[in-house]
């Protein structure tokens, strides 16, 4: 085989400066190239991995913020619609304890008028002439006493649910009632005052209406 090197009209000094690699670079540059290039792809890919993470702690925040602030919604919720349920409750025992209380302020009413006026039959009744009292009515007198206290009663449940025009004018019968028992005992009513215990007890009766009305 020919020598092309020793035929050619090249210079000597030009042939051994011609590089071996075609890529220019020598055995130990292009190691350190490859490995260069290696570190580098490797801190790419190492950013790239943080950075993945970073983006998916980021939205694993967000996403846990956003169910926090949808349970939180939910609980206010929950908790608003359990406050509306007690509220109904509450306002339902107060009308269960107002209707029975009114009815029960009604019967002593209805109770009171009765006795007192049963009383005022007997004394009439035992009264054949004008001036003269007569005994015997001590029965009705003690029943229109306990009648009284049971009206009185019946009158303090209604102050104490915030009926104060109710409570006035119940107490203004039975306080009616009382006044003749002590200062007229043992003699019977006249007009006037059959008439004023008639009012009295008609307001009474009729601010318990109107009150039933509006709950």
């Amino acid at each position: 085989m020919p020598n092309l090197i020793a035929d050619t009209d090249v210079p000597t000094f030009v042939i051994q400066n011609i590089p071996a690699d075609p890529s220019g670079l020598t055995q130990p540059w292009a190691t350190l190239g490859t490995g260069v290039l290696a570190v580098v792809a490797a801190v790419i890919a190492y950013l790239g991995v943080r950075h993945a993470q970073n983006v998916a702690v980021r939205n694993t925040k967000a996403q846990l913020r956003q169910q926090a602030v949808v349970s939180l919604r939910q609980q206010k919720q929950h908790q608003a619609q359990l406050d509306a349920q007690a509220e109904i409750e509450r306002s339902k025992h107060r009308r269960e304890k107002t209707f029975d209380a009114m009815s029960e302020t009604v019967e002593s009413l209805i109770e009171l008028r009765s006795a007192f006026i049963a009383l005022n039959d007997e004394i009439s009744s035992a009264r054949p002439l004008p001036g003269v009292i007569v005994g015997g009515n001590d029965d009705e007198i003690m029943r229109l006493t306990e009648v009284r206290a049971r009206c009185t009663a019946t009158a303090a449940m209604l102050l104490l649910l915030d009926m104060d025009a109710q409570y006035q004018s119940v107490i203004a019968v039975n306080n009616f009632v009382g006044t003749i028992l002590t200062d007229k005992p043992g003699e019977p009513l006249g007009l006037p005052e059959v008439q004023q215990f008639a009012t009295l007890w008609t307001t009474a009766i009729g601010d318990l209406r109107g009150k039933y009305a509006t709950i």
